[in-house]
């Protein structure tokens, strides 16, 4: 199967991991110091894959889904007691967790960030290092003062062309025959109409292979990209974006978030793909869904 979920810490996962491994020993070195890290990416960068693989055999605190303070403190195991406040009771149970580090994963946009940054001495009182994940655009919200001081921001990226080619040559073991020849085959002709980021190289392998012609299928997908290219690599990267997710709209929240513009700009970007016959459109409901021109 060809699956984008997030790699975990066991064996065969590990084997999947490619790359960031530069990334992951210095990230290592510096929790082992005390550091506390912010991973920012955007989505399919291989956040949470990349922590497990950084966290590996150490004694972790995963925190759940919360959305402030009192939902972290919960999560700890830290509760008001009469006459407590919440901060001395969070200082008391962190004391007695017995983990290597906490790792905040993914936390939705809220009031949680300038809570915890309110805390940040209590944090590092009790010397416990923290990790937490968020996506690009978010990062700025954790790093306000007094957490600038607090967090080591590190920012994930594409991976090299080499290194998103093997993501795929490993990925291939997952397959039967002949999807495993042919995604072997046809790495590095997919790297070339991507991103480079890994949740976007499964998804782009995944609509390549389903095709009736995957070879037909990325030769198409390249000339499309040349094309979008003339307009500006926004225009490119809009395309790629719906190659590798499906048929997005305009308003679709992960694509602004992933672009780091306005619906509105999503709105021009896309018509100009379509004015060029790079993409097609079909409204659904309340809608217009976009999707690359096939054929």
């Amino acid at each position: 199967m060809l699956s984008d979920r997030p790699l975990s810490s066991a064996t065969g996962d590990r084997a999947r991991f490619v790359d960031r491994e530069e990334e992951v020993t210095r990230w290592r070195h510096q929790l082992d110091l005390g550091a506390n890290l912010l991973v920012s990416g955007t989505r399919g960068a291989g956040k949470t894959s990349t922590v497990n693989q950084l966290l590996a055999g150490t004694r972790v605190h995963r925190v759940g889904l919360v959305e402030d303070l009192t939902g972290l403190a919960r999560d700890l195991g830290a509760f008001e007691r009469l006459g407590t406040p919440l901060e001395a009771a969070l200082a008391d149970q962190l004391s007695q967790l017995d983990v290597t580090v906490i790792w905040l994963d993914d936390p939705p946009a809220g009031p949680l960030a300038s809570q915890f940054a309110a805390l940040r001495d209590v944090w590092w009182a009790a010397s416990i290092p923290w990790v937490v994940t968020v996506e690009t655009g978010d990062h700025a919200e954790w790093l306000r003062r007094p957490a600038d001081a607090f967090f080591e921001h590190v920012q994930l990226g594409p991976l090299s062309d080499g290194d998103a080619a093997e993501l795929l040559r490993r990925r291939a073991a997952d397959l039967p025959d002949p999807f495993d020849r042919l995604l072997r085959e046809l790495a590095e002709d997919l790297v070339a109409v991507t991103d480079r980021l890994p949740g976007t190289l499964v998804r782009t392998a995944r609509a390549a292979l389903a095709s009736a012609d995957p070879r037909s299928w990325i030769e198409q997908a390249s000339q499309q990209d040349q094309a979008a290219e003339q307009l500006s690599g926004t225009h490119q990267q809009v395309l790629g974006w719906l190659r590798a997710h499906g048929p997005t709209s305009a308003s679709d929240p992960e694509v602004l978030q992933a672009l780091g513009v306005t619906r509105g700009r999503v709105s021009q970007l896309m018509a100009d793909l379509a004015e060029e016959g790079l993409v097609t459109s079909a409204r659904e409901g309340r809608h217009v869904l976009y999707r690359p021109t096939e054929g």
